[in-house]
């Protein structure tokens, strides 16, 4: 009789397991993915996708010299928000011409959609000399919802941003530096400026540079998660 109750309390404990793990959710993980180009290119993204359908979506675009993983904490965070996103590699988006550029950025966008995200809630960031592509490409690609730029450039392969943000129409932007990073703060505020539809400027203590503002302000990274969701009437 003994044996027949333990016997059947460990049965009734692997069952519970069982259960237990059938009904966890799984983690959600980044995908490493060889995405050709419009140009026959072969490009490196890194895709972290939502786990519903139809999700706001976000393309993100390292700096000069600095790889995709400066935006890694980042986009797990809005991937755990709901958000499909794409990170480029910063060797795909060095030494070509805008409209290869382009082309690369049309193969991502096409990437996301494909991968779940609604084709009407797209936005472009980034961080760096890489945020003077993200307003290019936001003014150049109507399917662009949203623009963020963090610690921005005011000039990008002989392209005088200012200008740029001044024809931007249809797009929000959020443009955000350090006050102690002077260019970056400058060009953000010259923007800002610029921008004749909705643009949001947010300046945070430090001279951290780009993606490196995040290590000394993770709330940071909520505020542009909130700001997002708003623009793209995400829930």
């Amino acid at each position: 009789m003994k044996y027949r109750c333990c016997s059947l309390s460990l049965i009734l404990c692997l069952l519970s397991v069982s259960c237990h793990r059938q009904d966890a959710p799984v983690e959600a993980k980044e995908e490493r993915l060889i995405l050709p180009s419009a140009s026959g290119e072969a490009l490196s993204v890194t895709l972290y996708r939502s786990r519903t359908d139809l999700s706001p979506a976000l393309l993100l675009l390292p700096g000069k010299y600095r790889s995709a993983a400066v935006w890694e904490g980042f986009a797990r965070r809005l991937q755990h928000e709901g958000f499909t996103l794409l990170v480029l590699d910063d060797r795909d988006l060095t030494g070509q011409p805008l409209e290869e550029l382009y082309r690369r950025l049309d193969a991502a966008k096409d990437r996301l959609v494909e991968s779940g995200a609604h084709p009407l809630n797209l936005a472009v960031a980034g961080e760096s000399t890489a945020a003077g592509l993200a307003l290019l490409y936001a003014a150049h690609c109507p399917d662009m919802q949203a623009a963020v730029l963090l610690s921005p450039p005011l000039a990008y392969l002989d392209q005088n941003l200012e200008s740029v943000m001044a024809v931007l129409k249809d797009c929000p932007s959020l443009i955000a530096a350090a006050e102690g990073d002077r260019y970056g703060a400058q060009a953000a505020t010259v923007l800002k400026k610029s921008a004749p539809v909705f643009a949001e400027l947010r300046l945070w203590p430090g001279s951290a540079h780009g993606t490196d503002l995040f290590a000394g302000h993770p709330e940071a990274v909520m505020q542009i998660v909130q700001w997002l969701k708003t623009v793209l009437n995400a829930s």
